[in-house]
C-alpha cells in the first residue's frame, strides 16, 4: 500500500533505509489488527514488511513502513476502534528498553520525565510535553508539521498515546491514576462519546490543543515496582539506545518547521538562513543536495496545506488563499493550477479525498470550473 492517504510531501517520511521504530510497536499494531478482523500475512505485504523481521524484539522496522501499516489500519476500521487498544497494549513488556526504566523509577513524575526524554527509543516522531496549570498537569501532544496532516492521523496519533499514557499509568502507580479532561484541537467531536466511556473523564473539543490534564498531586505517587538499583543499569542502555537511533532532521524538514508556524506570512529564505543560523547560500546550496529549492520546498508546503484545507474544512476560497499565504483567490487559483492541474475548486468538489484521484482527474483535459 502507498502512503496516498498521508498526503505529505516523500521528503518528511526521512530515509527509506532508516530502520528506527521499534519491531514491538508493529508487532502491537499488528495483533490489534488480527482482533479487529485482518491477515497478518496481508497487512505485512501492504506494509512491505518481512514477518521475520518481527520474530526478535530488539530489531528496528523503518518509519515508513510503520506508515503503511498505520494507514491499513485507520483507512480501514475507525480510529478509536484501533488506537485506544493499541495504546492499551502497548505495555511495559511492549515498551522495551523504555519500558524497563519506567519500571526503575521511584514517582510518577519521574516515569513522566524519563518517558518523556527517551520516547524516540520507540521511533515514531511526536512532540509531547508536560505543563502544570493551577492544580492540573497537563500531557500535551503535538506534531510541528500538523497543517500537512488530516484531522484523522492526528486523531489516531493522539489517541495511541494517551491510551498507552493511562494504561501504563495505572500498571506503576495503580487505579488512583486517572484523567480528569480531554482536550482536543479539532471541529468535529465524533469520538467524544468513545473517550469519555473509555477514560471516564470529560471530553472537551474545539480546545486550542491536544492534551489531557489530571490531578498535580498524582506526579508523586510512588511506582508500585520501583528499583533503584535497577535504574543504575536501565539508564545507560536508553542513553545509548536514544544516541543510537537519533537522526539529525534534514535542512528541508528544518525548514519546513519555521515555514510553517506562519504559512500565511512565511519568512524569506535570508530569514530562515539567519534562524539555522547559516548563510542564505549555504542554505540554498543544502537543499539543493537534497532535491529542492526554498521556493520549491514553500509551494510543496503551500500546495499540501490548501490540499488539506479544502477537503476538511469549511473555509471560504478567500480564507484558504490568506492561511496558505495568498492575498487573494485570483492568484492562489493560479498557483494551484500551476501544482495540481486543476483549480481549487475541482478539487475540493471532486477529488476528496484520496490523492490518488488527482492525477486521473487532471489527465482528462476538461475545462475546469
Amino acid at each position: 500500500m502507498a502512503l496516498e492517504s498521508l498526503n505529505i510531501p516523500d521528503w518528511l517520511l526521512g530515509a527509506s533505509d532508516d530502520h528506527t521504530v521499534a519491531a514491538t510497536m508493529v508487532a502491537t499494531l499488528l495483533a490489534v489488527m488480527e482482533t479487529a478482523g485482518n491477515d497478518s500475512a496481508t497487512l505485512l505485504k501492504k506494509a512491505g514488511i518481512d514477518a521475520s523481521e518481527l520474530q526478535n524484539a530488539d530489531n528496528r522496522i523503518s518509519y515508513r513502513a510503520y506508515l503503511r501499516l498505520c494507514c491499513a489500519a485507520i483507512d480501514h476500521h475507525p480510529v478509536a476502534e484501533v488506537c485506544l487498544p493499541l495504546g492499551e497494549q502497548l505495555n511495559i513488556s511492549a515498551l522495551g528498553t523504555l519500558g524497563l526504566g519506567l519500571l526503575s523509577c521511584k514517582t510518577c513524575r519521574e516515569a513522566f520525565q524519563l518517558a518523556l526524554k527517551y520516547r524516540s527509543t520507540l521511533g515514531v516522531p511526536t512532540t509531547i510535553s508536560l505543563e502544570t496549570e493551577s492544580d492540573r498537569e497537563l500531557l500535551v501532544v503535538d506534531e510541528p508539521f500538523k497543517p500537512l496532516l488530516s484531522a484523522k492521523h492526528i486523531r489516531a496519533l493522539f489517541y495511541s498515546v494517551i491510551s498507552c499514557v493511562f494504561h501504563n499509568g495505572r500498571y506503576l502507580v495503580g487505579g488512583a491514576f486517572r484523567f480528569e479532561k480531554i482536550c482536543l484541537n479539532l471541529e468535529t467531536a465524533e469520538d467524544n462519546k468513545v473517550l469519555a466511556d473509555y477514560f471516564g473523564c470529560e471530553v472537551i473539543s474545539n480546545a486550542g490543543r491536544n492534551c489531557v490534564a489530571f490531578n498535580k498531586a498524582l506526579m508523586n505517587a510512588p511506582i508500585q515496582y520501583a528499583s533503584p538499583s535497577a535504574k543504575k543499569i536501565t539508564d545507560p542502555l536508553c542513553q545509548e539506545l536514544s544516541s543510537r537511533l537519533h537522526r539529525q532532521s534534514s535542512i528541508a524538514q528544518q525548514v519546513a518547521k519555521l515555514l510553517l508556524k506562519r504559512l500565511h506570512n512565511p519568512p524569506n529564505l535570508s530569514e530562515v538562513a539567519g534562524k539555522l543560523d547559516i548563510s542564505s547560500r549555504s542554505l540554498s546550496r543544502q537543499l539543493l543536495n537534497e532535491g529542492l529549492s526554498f521556493q520549491l520546498l514553500l509551494d510543496e508546503l503551500r500546495k499540501t496545506n490548501a490540499k488539506l484545507l479544502l477537503r476538511e474544512h469549511r473555509l471560504t476560497m478567500e480564507a484558504v488563499a490568506h492561511a496558505v499565504g495568498f492575498s487573494d483567490v485570483a492568484n492562489f487559483r493560479r498557483a494551484f493550477k500551476k501544482w495540481t492541474n486543476i483549480t481549487p475548486a475541482y478539487y475540493r468538489n471532486h477529488c476528496h479525498p484520496h490523492e490518488r484521484q488527482i492525477p486521473h482527474c487532471a489527465t482528462k483535459g476538461r475545462a475546469r470550473p
